[in-house]
Formats: structure tokens, sequence, C-alpha cells
């Protein structure tokens, strides 16, 4: 009884979701989303600077 006990509860502990392949791509594809969903919030930025500087530009050359 004990025996089974311990190995109901060493396969529990074992369920976690790094242990299968599957639970580590759904871990890798969270990673993946948060970093492009950070890189288009970059992206967003740097545009705006972009369009900044270019009415900048135009504002000068017209002086």
């Amino acid at each position: 009884m004990r025996t089974l006990i311990a190995l109901i509860l060493i396969s529990l502990a074992a369920c976690n979701p790094e242990s299968s392949p599957e639970g580590r791509s759904k871990i890798r594809d969270l990673n993946l989303d948060a970093k492009i969903d950070s890189l288009k919030q970059h992206d967003k930025i740097l545009l705006g600077r972009i369009d900044s500087l270019a009415k900048q530009i135009e504002l000068l050359k017209k002086k």
C-alpha cells in the first residue's frame, strides 16, 4: 500500500508542464509570443520617432 501511494505521489510530482514535450512547446510558444509583443511595441515607438524626425526634417527644409 505504501508503495502504491509513493508511486502515485511521484507520478503526480512528475506531471508538470516541463515534463512533457507538449508542455515545453507551450511554454516556449508563450515566451515567443511575449517577445514578439515586446518587439511590436518597440517597433511602434521607433516608427513614431522616425515620423517625428521626418516632420522635423521637412520643417527644416522649408526654412
